[in-house]
């Protein structure tokens, strides 16, 4: 019996895992913050260089009432002005492997666009 307790005590101190932290910053974040940033749910993803578990965490709900769901992987976000900064990074990554030019217009390459539009214009507007 004493055996039996002394691993149960052991076990009741171990250190929380990396996900558990990740996870707890989450909710820490969002019951601190929710409120001040107008956020009803946030989600994150680590992913590590070397092999090993990545880490998915997700807290809050998807709009402001009970019966909104739950963040989860399958939620959508809207990257609202976010979005711009990423298109500019691959717009430049695609220029230096001779893919496009950021002079190029949008047109040419969605043509539902306006055509005097360049990639390095819509980059620097804000």
């Amino acid at each position: 019996m004493g055996a039996l307790f002394l691993a149960g005590a052991a076990l009741a101190d171990e250190a929380p895992t990396q996900a558990e932290r990740v996870q707890a910053a989450l909710d820490g974040w969002l019951a601190q913050r929710a409120s001040i940033e107008g956020v009803t749910g946030i989600a994150a993803y680590v992913s590590f260089a070397s092999p090993g578990p990545n880490i998915e965490a997700f807290a809050g709900r998807t709009g402001h009432g009970a019966d909104d769901r739950l963040v989860d992987q399958n939620t959508l976000f809207a990257m609202g002005s976010t979005s711009k900064s990423f298109a500019a990074a691959v717009i430049l990554l695609l220029e230096a492997k001779g893919q496009l030019s950021i002079d190029d217009t949008v047109g040419k390459w969605l043509p539902k666009y306006p055509a005097g539009a360049t990639s390095a214009s819509g980059a620097s507007s804000t």
